[in-house]
């Protein structure tokens, strides 16, 4: 991620699912180049349902640490019937 912003790359999405979203708000902040200048997306999946997707944000937005994000993608995965869960 280091090498990617070193050459010029400012737009990153990450999930969850890669592990690496705390890595990328460390390289953004060791950086030096100011957070506003980055494009940051992360993305979720809606199959747990309401909660379960909330859930799942904030726990990517602590991860980050950046603050606010620029897009947030919601992922649905096949699946045959949604959580009753106040969805």
């Amino acid at each position: 991620i280091k090498h990617a912003i070193k050459t010029g790359f400012w737009l990153f999405d990450t999930s969850p699912k890669f592990w690496n979203e705390w890595m990328l708000g460390e390289a953004i902040w060791a950086s030096g180049v100011p957070r506003e200048e980055f494009w940051v997306a992360i993305k979720t999946d809606f199959s747990s349902g309401y909660k379960g997707t909330m859930e799942s944000i904030e726990r990517s937005l602590k991860e980050l640490d950046l603050g606010p994000i620029d897009l947030l993608m919601i992922e649905y995965e096949e699946i045959e019937e949604l959580p009753d869960d106040d969805s």
